[in-house]
């Protein structure tokens, strides 16, 4: 299987040219990861979780927060191609926990697959301590053109690092690029909803 490319705040393609990137806001925000340049932007609640053959598979956040709402764009522009069905996970599971995992990948014919996992937690009487009851997890299957959904049985690596490029997120909020071959900078850019990239000087 494909594994998805992490970056800090988001995802890449596996060449390294193009991020998805998650801003305040909520904002989703592609940009040009050998410039800094920004691409495109959707001022909607969406979470990239992988980024394929020119589309990207991202997450809406739902109001309910065990609902699983996935949708895919166009890496191009962020247009809308496709939304699957809401897929309703246990009732106890909260996709904005850190302690919950979803991953992405795409299969050898093609299609997506994300699989989550979460730890159920103890919710006896006795003990006061946070205790995990065990976890739990699936996996599903979505097709990249009409966006369909159905379980399967196989199992989504994490997402790995990219080759090329080295993207980091300093502590005071800046998303910094790096070419990992030379070790020159790339560009820099804070992280607040109205700011563009800054150009470094050579």
């Amino acid at each position: 299987m494909e594994q998805a490319r992490r970056i800090p705040l988001g995802v890449a393609d596996a060449q390294g040219r193009v991020g998805v990137i998650v801003l305040p806001g909520p904002s989703l925000e592609a940009i040009d990861l050998r410039s800094g340049r920004v691409l495109w932007r959707i001022a909607e609640p969406l979470i990239p979780l992988l980024i394929s053959d020119a589309r990207v598979l991202v997450r809406r956040e739902d109001r309910e927060p065990y609902v699983l709402a996935i949708e895919i764009r166009s890496l191009e522009d962020g247009r809308l191609l496709g939304h699957a069905k809401k897929i309703a996970l246990p009732h106890w599971v909260d996709l904005r926990d850190e302690s919950t995992s979803l991953e992405a990948a795409v299969a050898p014919d093609g299609t997506f697959v994300a699989g989550w996992s979460a730890s159920r937690k103890y919710r006896g009487g006795a003990p006061r301590q946070a205790v995990s009851a065990g976890d739990e997890g699936g996996t599903f299957r979505i097709d990249p053109k009409s966006a369909s959904v159905e379980s399967t049985d196989s199992s989504v690596d994490a997402a790995v690092p990219l080759a090329s490029v080295d993207i980091d997120l300093t502590p005071d909020n800046v998303l910094k690029a790096r070419d990992r071959e030379t070790g020159k900078e790339l560009w820099e850019k804070p992280i607040r909803i109205d700011d563009r990239p800054r150009a470094l000087r050579p």
